[in-house]
């Protein structure tokens, strides 16, 4: 299953919108630059359609703040699970977590990126990931070990290093997920 080195079928992928074409490749979203990626420049997005992570303490208006995290709806499809798991989550929503929710997240997501830094291969990547029937994960995986583990541990080592640094900045704080 892994060392393959077949590449996922990239097609003509224009931006966050590209997911969402009908392609007969289960790959498709892995073709779009901005999937399982974390954004944190805001100049990056173009329009509407992003789900937005921003703590108590550095969120200055309803939306669009300038320090929050950004994912595309697919791409935070891959870690919206996690909160799930820990309080319900509702896409498309303006929603606010407790402190508790805000580290148990942050902390299963150190613990992923730790244990994609660790695997050689997929065997011992965490089973969450497998979990994501939808995402494709496990075809990405067979296509392109490396360039997929390279993806989800830049997704996950950003977006938790980021949370991190939020909560060491003001502990107390809950998260707000907005869906713009």
């Amino acid at each position: 299953m892994t060392g393959s080195s077949r590449k996922p079928p990239l097609g003509d992928a224009e931006g966050p919108g590209a997911y969402d074409r009908q392609d007969s490749s289960p790959l498709r979203a892995w073709a779009d630059e901005q999937y399982a990626v974390a954004i944190e420049d805001p100049a990056a997005l173009s329009h509407t359609g992003y789900i937005e992570l921003v703590p108590d303490h550095l969120r200055d208006r309803t939306c669009w703040n300038g320090a929050a995290l950004y994912y595309t709806p697919p791409t935070f499809d891959l870690l919206s699970p996690l909160l799930d798991a820990l309080d319900s989550y509702t896409p498309y929503s303006f929603l606010h977590y407790g402190t508790a929710v805000f580290e148990a997240f942050t902390a299963r997501l150190e613990t992923l990126a730790q244990n994609l830094q660790d695997a050689a291969d997929d065997t011992q990547v965490d089973n969450y990931w497998f979990s994501l029937s939808a995402a494709n994960v496990d075809q990405a995986f067979e296509a392109d070990f490396n360039g997929t583990r390279k993806r989800l541990l830049d997704l996950t080592q950003t977006s938790a290093r980021r949370l991190r640094a939020w909560r060491a900045n003001s502990p107390e704080d809950g998260l707000h997920v907005l869906g713009l």
